[in-house]
């Protein structure tokens, strides 16, 4: 716990998530939705990382203000 001016800072939360695509969209080969139109995936997507950072600061064991960032 670390305290600035008589307000305790606590629950510092670092949190680093992956997301995947599907794999309707890695599948490569053609579906035919109808004879005009067709979908295909892309084999070269890649995940994508995400960081979220989080502090909140209370007084007295109430929470006063959470700043966050993803």
């Amino acid at each position: 716990m670390i305290e600035i001016a008589q307000f305790a800072l606590r629950g510092f939360i670092y949190r680093r998530t992956i997301n995947r695509p599907g794999y309707q969209s890695l599948n490569p080969y053609i579906r035919y939705v109808d004879q005009y139109l067709y979908e295909t995936g892309n084999p070269g997507l890649q995940p994508q990382f995400t960081d979220n950072f989080e502090a909140n600061l209370s007084f007295d064991d109430m929470p006063i203000l959470a700043v966050g960032r993803n």
